[in-house]
Protein backbone atom coordinates (compact mmCIF):
# COMPACT_ATOMS: atom_id res chain seq x y z
CA UNK A 1 0.00 0.00 0.00
CA UNK A 2 2.97 2.66 0.97
CA UNK A 3 4.44 1.23 -1.99
CA UNK A 4 2.02 2.42 -4.88
CA UNK A 5 1.76 5.93 -3.30
CA UNK A 6 5.23 6.38 -3.18
CA UNK A 7 5.29 5.05 -7.02
CA UNK A 8 2.49 7.82 -7.55
CA UNK A 9 4.26 10.83 -5.87
CA UNK A 10 7.19 10.19 -7.90
CA UNK A 11 5.12 9.98 -11.12
CA UNK A 12 3.44 12.91 -10.35
CA UNK A 13 6.86 14.76 -9.42
CA UNK A 14 8.19 14.02 -12.77
CA UNK A 15 4.91 14.68 -14.32
CA UNK A 16 4.54 17.85 -12.72
CA UNK A 17 8.96 18.72 -13.53
CA UNK A 18 8.01 18.46 -17.08
CA UNK A 19 5.12 20.06 -17.54
CA UNK A 20 7.04 23.20 -16.18
CA UNK A 21 10.30 22.23 -18.46
CA UNK A 22 7.28 22.24 -21.32
CA UNK A 23 6.44 25.76 -20.55
CA UNK A 24 9.81 27.58 -20.34
CA UNK A 25 11.83 25.62 -22.67
CA UNK A 26 10.67 27.13 -26.01
CA UNK A 27 11.17 30.80 -24.37
CA UNK A 28 14.99 29.86 -24.10
CA UNK A 29 14.72 28.29 -27.70
CA UNK A 30 13.55 31.29 -28.78
CA UNK A 31 15.68 33.65 -27.58
CA UNK A 32 18.55 32.01 -28.35
CA UNK A 33 17.35 32.21 -31.87
CA UNK A 34 16.94 35.81 -31.55
CA UNK A 35 20.50 36.49 -30.70
CA UNK A 36 21.79 34.09 -33.38
CA UNK A 37 19.50 36.34 -35.69
CA UNK A 38 21.02 39.46 -34.39
CA UNK A 39 24.25 38.61 -33.86
CA UNK A 40 24.27 37.58 -37.99
CA UNK A 41 22.71 41.13 -38.85
CA UNK A 42 25.61 42.41 -37.26
CA UNK A 43 27.87 40.39 -39.15
CA UNK A 44 26.44 40.99 -42.42
CA UNK A 45 26.45 44.86 -41.46
CA UNK A 46 30.20 44.84 -40.55
CA UNK A 47 30.84 42.29 -43.71
CA UNK A 48 29.65 45.26 -45.75
CA UNK A 49 31.23 47.93 -43.71
CA UNK A 50 34.62 46.03 -44.34
CA UNK A 51 34.29 46.43 -48.12
CA UNK A 52 31.49 43.41 -48.36
CA UNK A 53 32.86 40.05 -50.09
CA UNK A 54 33.44 40.26 -53.88
CA UNK A 55 33.78 36.23 -55.74
CA UNK A 56 35.21 38.39 -58.75
CA UNK A 57 38.53 39.77 -56.15
CA UNK A 58 39.58 35.89 -56.51
CA UNK A 59 39.53 35.77 -60.22
CA UNK A 60 43.06 36.03 -61.59
CA UNK A 61 42.97 38.20 -64.50
CA UNK A 62 45.08 36.72 -67.79
CA UNK A 63 45.29 39.99 -69.23
CA UNK A 64 47.12 41.49 -66.75
CA UNK A 65 50.55 42.60 -67.62
CA UNK A 66 53.67 40.91 -66.02
CA UNK A 67 55.11 43.35 -62.58
CA UNK A 68 57.30 42.90 -60.40
CA UNK A 69 56.74 43.47 -56.80
CA UNK A 70 59.22 46.12 -54.80
CA UNK A 71 60.46 44.33 -51.80
CA UNK A 72 60.53 47.81 -49.64
CA UNK A 73 56.84 49.38 -50.72
CA UNK A 74 55.24 46.48 -51.59
CA UNK A 75 53.87 48.24 -55.11
CA UNK A 76 53.73 46.78 -58.24
CA UNK A 77 56.19 48.24 -61.07
CA UNK A 78 56.71 46.90 -64.60
CA UNK A 79 58.66 43.98 -65.29
CA UNK A 80 61.16 45.88 -67.26
CA UNK A 81 61.45 48.76 -65.01
CA UNK A 82 64.99 48.86 -62.85
CA UNK A 83 63.99 51.24 -60.37
CA UNK A 84 60.91 51.32 -58.47
CA UNK A 85 58.49 53.83 -59.52
CA UNK A 86 57.29 54.60 -56.26
CA UNK A 87 60.04 54.62 -53.75
CA UNK A 88 63.34 54.16 -56.31
CA UNK A 89 64.60 50.97 -54.70
CA UNK A 90 66.43 49.24 -57.12
CA UNK A 91 64.69 46.60 -59.16
CA UNK A 92 67.40 44.96 -60.91
CA UNK A 93 68.07 41.76 -58.96
CA UNK A 94 64.02 40.76 -58.71
CA UNK A 95 62.67 38.26 -61.22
Amino acid sequence: MYGSDALFAIVSIIIIISGILAIFIPFWVFRIRNEIIKTNKLLARLIELNGGINPDHYIIDSSAKPTKQCPKCGKANKKMDSTCIYCGTNLRNIL
